[in-house]
């Protein structure tokens, strides 16, 4: 073997050995759950200006990330076990009509497996929102929020199955 094909041989192995890896790690479930909670976040967010009909074209894929049923609880202000997704999605929906914007951004997502089929991420939230009156919503406050994940055996895809918000000093 000359020189010449043993550097293509080195350079294919090494592509081969980049691609394997890169399909592993983007087919992992910590990777899938961030991208599920940044998209989440990304869906759940209302740009100022946005129509209702572009609200509800994006509200559309909400169902998506969501399991039929959810446990949501709000520190210890408001706690529905086994709401519906549709119902949430309504409840979600009605809020946003109040708002002239929304923003949901998450920070230092971290995924925890608990099983093949359960997993948990939990990030920090900074939620910006201005009502159509003008008024801020808490622009400068970071909440906790813990997601609860199943996987759904018929899709094969990871749905929201629970949230639960707890400020940050109370963690």
């Amino acid at each position: 073997m000359n020189k010449r094909t043993a550097v293509a041989a080195v350079a294919i192995l090494l592509l081969v050995a980049a691609g394997a890896w890169y399909w592993h790690y983007t087919h992992s479930v910590e990777y899938i759950l961030r991208k599920a909670v940044e998209g989440l976040a990304h869906t759940a967010s209302k740009e100022a200006g946005e129509g209702n009909i572009a609200s509800a074209a994006k509200f559309t894929l909400l169902g998506s990330y969501l399991a039929p049923k959810l446990d949501i609880q709000v520190d210890k202000i408001f706690k529905q076990e086994g709401i519906s997704a549709e119902d949430l999605a309504s409840l979600a929906w009605r809020g946003r009509t109040f708002l002239e914007s929304l923003s949901i951004t998450p920070y230092d997502i971290t995924v925890t497996p608990k099983d093949d089929t359960h997993a948990v991420a939990e990030c920090e939230v900074k939620v910006e929102a201005k009502s159509k009156a003008g008024v801020n919503f808490r622009p400068d406050q970071l909440y906790h929020l813990e997601f609860q994940y199943v996987l759904d055996e018929k899709s094969g895809d990871w749905k929201l199955a629970g949230i639960r918000e707890t400020p940050i000093l109370q963690r």
